[in-house]
């Protein structure tokens, strides 16, 4: 253009144009002992759960993961894993339990207790003083991480997952969304199931005033501003079963500002939530099944034997 009047304008909504971005860059990777089950990052340090049993911590605060150390636990498949403060939480499908390991010294982790659990547990999410277990629907005292407490259950609803913000615990099985006030955790109180779309599924993330709930190949949105009345407000199908296994909960969707990473049966599917109520597929990664964890500007994601890191 030549002169002001004639400069160029743009009308519509251009926040979808897909960019590079949107592409994740590998930066980093480790190849871990055994085949990896999840992972969790936390400091300069990324924990990665082992299916065989036990977990492997490394050293993340380069771009070259260093292996620091590792717990081998046979009996202890790490179905789920949480890090809270100077702990690792496991819970393992193998043998029921949760298990709480001391990780002040990571290059010496060490178990701290090992508690049977009434019946299956999938899942664990820590807040607080309380370990809350997903499946088992049972939540635990671990203020003395050598003797946790039972103290009480959910009732009206099945979470595969939980997710803890605040007073709530949000969680999904089996085509069904369930907030639960856990303002008494020795009286859990069910406060709404609202169906999801599609059946199965049970991988969730909260952030704000919204949640963001699998159901098969479905990812629905819902506005939980009224936690009585949750309500589905946009969906989207991203073509392939959102989970990292049949057997493994947790960490198969992750937020980062307003793009979700939801890890399939065909790669790690990015999705753009800015609106909310229209949300869009807008690129992928190769890995599949992988157990996914956002810390600052990396996306990290355990898949077979690897510990893969993006720049996203």
């Amino acid at each position: 253009t030549t002169t002001p009047e004639s400069r160029l304008q743009v009308v519509g909504n251009i926040t979808n144009i897909a960019s590079s971005r949107f592409n994740p860059v590998l930066v980093g990777s480790a190849t871990t002992q055994t085949t990896s089950s999840n992972v969790y990052v936390s400091g300069r340090y990324s924990y990665v759960g082992l299916a065989s049993g036990g977990f492997e911590i490394f050293d993340v605060s380069t771009s070259s993961p260093a292996f620091v150390g590792r717990i081998n636990t046979e009996a202890v498949a790490a179905s789920s894993l949480f890090i809270a403060g100077k702990y690792a939480y496991v819970v393992s499908t193998n043998n029921d339990s949760l298990n709480i390991y001391d990780i002040s010294d990571p290059s010496h982790p060490a178990t701290t207790s090992i508690t049977i659990l009434s019946s299956n547990g999938k899942s664990v999410y820590v807040s607080g003083r309380y370990a809350y277990i997903g499946e088992n629907n049972t939540i635990y005292d671990i203020s003395n991480p050598y003797q946790p407490i039972f103290v009480g259950s959910f009732t009206g609803s099945t979470n595969d997952e939980n997710v803890v913000i605040g007073r709530y615990a949000y969680g999904a099985n089996n085509g069904t969304f369930h907030i639960n006030d856990i303002s008494n955790p020795q009286n859990a109180v069910n406060l709404s199931n609202v169906a999801i779309g599609n059946s199965g599924g049970g991988e969730l993330a909260v952030s704000g005033a919204y949640a963001y709930v699998a159901s098969s190949t479905d990812l629905a949105i819902f506005n939980i501003s009224n936690p009585a009345s949750p309500t589905r407000i946009g969906i989207i199908n991203v073509g392939s079963v959102i989970r990292v296994s049949s057997s493994i909960v947790g960490n198969a969707i992750v937020i980062a500002g307003r793009y979700i990473y939801a890890s399939t049966d065909s790669g790690i599917k990015i999705i753009d939530v800015l609106n909310q109520t229209s949300p869009v597929l807008i690129g992928s990664v190769s890995s599949t099944n992988a157990s996914l964890f956002v810390s600052g500007r990396y996306l990290y994601a355990a898949q077979a034997n690897s510990l893969n890191i993006y720049d996203i």
